[in-house]
């Protein structure tokens, strides 16, 4: 059997789109309970071969339940890249 290695983008994202897998994921990171997640659109992948940079952006909109029985809509984006640093060019 082969496995998908999530490092590379294409992976991660097919692996977000499965709505089980994005709730899971998206859940274990803000140690909430998600009700919903919907994909959004506005996927963004920034390349810069001089600086070395390469970013992969995702956006989602979850539903979660909070401790008190809540529901919050919530914009969450998450980013991806090689190397730390990458990040604070953002």
């Amino acid at each position: 059997m082969v496995i998908a290695n999530p490092i590379y983008d294409v992976v991660f994202k097919r692996m977000m789109e499965n709505d089980r897998v994005a709730k899971f994921f998206i859940g274990t990171l803000l140690e909430e309970t998600i009700e919903t997640v919907e994909v959004k659109p506005q996927e963004f992948t920034y390349s810069d071969e001089f600086a070395g940079l390469a970013v992969f952006r995702l956006d989602f909109i979850a539903t979660i339940k909070t401790a008190t029985g809540e529901q919050k809509k919530v914009l969450i984006e998450i980013q991806k890249a090689k190397n730390q640093i990458d990040f604070n060019a953002f």
